[in-house]
């Protein structure tokens, strides 16, 4: 039994080769909304790590900046109707997080 629980793959690897076969190319504005999403986290590690008061100040307004044009992008993608996928998309990033801890 043990076995045969090993010799199955990771379900979030089945999940994400399933998605990978029935996504079609992904639209640009869902690529750009990763990269402000990449940046968000890159900002508040940064955040976190600082210490000067005149860097954490600045990188307050590059969070409140980047989170203004996070917002505006899913107003775009709620328009063409692609918030389901962007969810699908974060909900798999969180459960993978979430299986590497």
């Amino acid at each position: 039994m043990e076995l045969a629980l090993k010799a199955l793959p990771k379900p979030l690897a089945m999940i994400k080769s399933r998605m990978a076969k029935e996504a079609p190319a992904q639209d640009p504005l869902i690529l750009e909304m990763i990269e402000v999403r990449r940046k968000i986290e890159g900002c508040r590690n940064q955040f976190d790590a600082s210490v000067d008061d005149d860097l954490i100040d600045s990188y307050i307004y590059e969070l409140e900046s980047l989170q203004a044009r996070y917002r505006y992008l899913i107003k775009l993608a709620k328009k063409k109707n692609l918030c389901c996928e962007m969810a699908s998309q974060m909900k798999l990033e969180r459960m993978e997080r979430e299986w590497d801890r």
